[in-house]
């Protein structure tokens, strides 16, 4: 099962409940806090209703949207840092290194939208 309406739980892939990945992030979510329950729905709901038209973006627009929410993350990391030391009390090593990590993935995500996918490409020098 490859779909979007699908999660992994204890390693194993399964349907999401109701067709609608709200419902599985509820269930895995368990007995969190309400208001944190009521911001991650908020957030799978804004990303399930974005999705159709993400996907039918352009890749060149993907990737540089992607790499400005890598530069935001870069910019704002001391602001990052303080909101993760008064939320959670993380140290701010920790803080920093998890912002940093965050735009790395942004800007690998980024690459990978133009990168080609299952294709094999080859050069134009036949002595390679």
């Amino acid at each position: 099962m490859s779909s979007l309406r699908s999660r992994i739980t204890g390693g194993q892939q399964a349907p999401a409940n109701h067709g609608h990945p709200l419902h599985s992030v509820l269930h895995l979510a368990g007995d969190g806090p309400p208001a944190a329950l009521h911001t991650a729905a908020r957030a799978v709901t804004a990303a399930h209703e974005a999705f159709e038209s993400w996907s039918a973006m352009p890749p060149a627009e993907r990737s540089s949207i992607l790499l400005q929410a890598a530069q935001l993350l870069i910019m704002r990391t001391r602001q990052i840092v303080e909101t993760m030391a008064a939320k959670v009390r993380a140290s701010g090593q920790w803080s920093a290194f998890n912002a940093k990590l965050a735009a790395q993935i942004l800007i690998d995500a980024s690459a990978a939208v133009t990168q080609p996918s299952g294709l094999v490409l080859t050069g134009s020098n036949k002595s390679c």
